[in-house]
């Protein structure tokens, strides 16, 4: 599937790679690019501090031989957070992972062109549920199973309490010993 879009003249071709991947070709008109290198190097030329001219009076040809290389991967990051944003919200996908930006072309008078690849939320159709029959089956419970499982469960949650008399059978014991061997201690043993 390849779906191509176009909003505020910048171009997308989506193609569906399946498993919920998507790899979309974008493409920033001339116009665009270079209204946002204008902008960037206004806002650099207000606060630049180049030795020979004053703030805000360098020239936009010193700017861009000394922060030339800055200012372009900063333009091009603004580039594309601002076309990815516009792209998801028009094209109604919902990433469930960061993109992975490829083949990042920009040069001069020149579109803007970047490939970026990403997993969106898949496409969930729910088949007829509504209209299942289910059989139950009946389940038969004696009075010996309820009275086993409760004593089960009262012997679980018992506490033992310390008595003054013989031991019985089911008592619980806490015993000394010590074991003898030709009447010489080999094992002894306490709590």
């Amino acid at each position: 599937m390849t779906d191509t879009s176009s909003n505020n003249d910048v171009k997308v071709d989506i193609q569906d790679l399946g498993n919920c991947s998507r790899l979309l070709k974008i493409e920033v008109p001339v116009e665009l690019v270079e209204k946002e290198t204008k902008n960037a190097y206004n806002a650099l030329q207000k606060t630049a501090s180049v030795h020979g001219f004053r703030t805000g009076k360098t020239p936009y040809s010193i700017l861009k031989i000394r922060f030339g290389k800055a200012l372009k991967e900063e333009i091009k990051e603004k580039l594309i957070n601002q076309t990815y944003q516009d792209i998801l919200k028009n094209n109604n996908l919902i990433p469930v992972s960061e993109p992975r930006i490829d083949k990042v072309t920009f040069e001069e008078e020149k579109p803007f062109t970047y490939e970026m690849s990403l997993e969106v939320k898949p496409d969930i159709k729910l088949a007829i549920y509504k209209e299942l029959k289910l059989s139950v089956k009946p389940v038969n419970v004696s009075d010996d199973d309820v009275n086993n499982v409760l004593k089960m469960r009262q012997e679980q949650g018992a506490e033992f309490v310390p008595v003054n008399r013989p031991a019985k059978v089911s008592d619980q014991l806490t015993i000394d010993y010590e074991i003898i061997t030709d009447s010489t201690p080999s094992k002894k043993q306490t709590n």
